[in-house]
C-alpha cells in the first residue's frame, strides 16, 4: 500500500497495481480508495 499526500505519487502507484490510501494536507487534493485526515485515521480504517 502507497500512503502519500501528492496524487501524483498515488497514480504512480496504482498504475503499478499498489493499493492506495491519501492523507489530507490543505494544498493536496488526491483520489485513493481510501482518504484519511491523519496516521490515526488512516490506522483506524484499516483496522489497525
Amino acid at each position: 500500500m502507497m500512503v502519500a499526500a501528492h496524487p501524483q505519487d498515488l497514480a504512480a502507484a496504482r498504475a503499478v497495481g499498489f493499493r492506495t490510501a491519501f492523507i489530507d494536507r490543505t494544498l493536496e487534493h488526491g483520489a485513493a480508495r481510501v482518504a484519511a485526515a491523519d496516521f490515526e485515521d488512516l490506522a483506524d480504517q484499516l483496522g489497525a
